[in-house]
């Protein structure tokens, strides 16, 4: 059975960088009890928001944001940087992308990982392009991110993730949504050591690093 998940349509309304006016059927089975709704209301906010109205949601954010699932806090780089807070919107484009990155270490359905791959390309292309121009900026952000995922507790479902995976899509209900919460710390500590944003920014900095030599041989 075929399924419509509030979250897969709030992303792909995002990727359009607009929203229906009324929310999906809510999921069944064993992802009705993914509570995302907080997330999906803060980024529909976001986007229909102006003015005051928008400032009072960034701010709720910034002051909570172990509330909000990751695809908040893309969203809210995405604002942040169109109201020209640049610097602000890379520290949470990354910070959004690492937490992103262990839900989807936590996550029992492997493929529900391209989410992340697709927020970033959503989101990515101009804060990367912004930060991969001051070094001193994209080094001093990768370390403040890696502190604040030490030091701000997760408070949103980590399950957010399953929504968007083979088995929600096609109904499957029999499958493990996560691994077991036992693990989750080790999960949490091995992306932080062996990949996700600390291998992709180091890449990132190698790369930079070597094209200047390049450039002044």
């Amino acid at each position: 059975m075929h399924i419509r998940l509030p979250l897969i349509a709030i992303l792909s309304l995002v990727a359009r960088l607009g929203f229906a006016s009324d929310l999906p059927v809510e999921p069944s089975g064993i992802y009705k009890d993914i509570d995302i709704h907080l997330t999906v209301d803060t980024v529909k906010a976001l986007r229909d928001y102006q003015g005051d109205k928008q400032l009072k949601v960034v701010n709720s954010i910034i002051a909570k944001p172990g509330e909000f699932a990751p695809p908040a806090l893309y969203v809210l780089s995405s604002v942040l940087f169109e109201q020209g807070r640049k610097d602000d919107a890379v520290f949470w484009f990354y910070a959004g992308q690492l937490r992103a990155r262990i839900d989807a270490n936590i996550c029992a359905d492997r493929s529900a990982a391209a989410i992340v791959d697709a927020m970033n390309q959503k989101f990515g292309p101009p804060i990367n392009q912004y930060a991969f121009t001051n070094l001193s900026l994209l080094t001093n952000t990768v370390n403040r991110v890696l502190a604040w995922e030490a030091d701000t507790p997760c408070h949103y479902d980590r399950r957010w993730i399953n929504l968007h995976g083979k088995n929600a899509m096609t109904g499957e209900t029999n499958s493990l949504l996560s691994a077991p919460p036992e693990q989750w710390e080790a999960i949490r500590t091995r992306t932080l050591q062996m990949g996700g944003l600390v291998r992709e920014a180091r890449a990132a900095l190698d790369e930079i690093a070597a094209f200047v030599q390049r450039a002044h041989a």
